[in-house]
């Protein structure tokens, strides 16, 4: 089982699949332990950097975590369907699977997969074209991976407040260089020279 989790880190994805699949086989209705963790590391789409095949395992996942009665597992579960619904666009049913993967994990205190929740919920909320909530959760996973040991998530989230920032000085400097179209000056001109009339009259 543990050679399959360093392969897929590793990003050897056919060994690691191979590997998940003959433990599973091994482990099918005798180690429930061992299942659980071959069906997480198989559903786990977002590992995978791809979807393709992977998203059948997450829908077995949750099935297993719920005749098993496992709510650790079953909430992990949906936060992988969670990932599969949001690559197939449908995003209204990820932020449902997310939000209620969080509030599980809150309340059994899961640092680690609620911080996962909360990347997932800031990356829909940029798709939404809400910024301001995408930082809020960004900030709120950012200590979160930091307590479990997830450097590379915390240099994930980093990256993407930093891009935030950078757009948002780009669009600063573009206002400020922002010419106003020559119509509106001659307006204004127009303007201007009317209430000079105007004033020349009471005098």
């Amino acid at each position: 089982m543990a050679q399959a989790d360093v392969e897929l880190r590793e990003g050897n994805f056919d060994l690691a699949n191979a590997k998940f699949q003959e433990c599973l086989h091994l482990a099918w209705g005798t180690d429930n332990e061992a299942e659980s963790f071959c069906l997480e590391g198989l559903a786990n789409v977002k590992a995978w950097q791809a979807i393709g095949p992977q998203h059948m395992w997450a829908v077995v996942y949750v099935g297993h975590a719920h005749k098993s009665q496992d709510k650790l597992a079953l909430h992990k579960a949906l936060l992988f369907l969670g990932d599969v619904f949001s690559a197939h666009k449908d995003e209204e049913t990820a932020l449902s699977l997310y939000t209620v993967a969080l509030e599980a994990f809150t309340h059994m205190d899961v640092h680690c997969s609620r911080a996962r929740c909360m990347l997932c919920l800031g990356d829909l909320a940029i798709k939404q074209g809400n910024t301001s909530a995408a930082i809020a959760h960004w900030k709120a996973a950012r200590p979160l991976f930091e307590q479990s040991s997830q450097a590379k998530d915390v240099a994930q989230i980093d990256s993407r407040l930093a891009n935030i920032e950078e757009a948002h000085q780009e669009a600063l400097v573009k206002l400020t260089n922002l010419q106003p179209p020559v119509q509106v000056l001659q307006q204004l001109s127009i303007s201007r020279e009317e209430m000079s009339k105007a004033e020349k009259r009471k005098m």
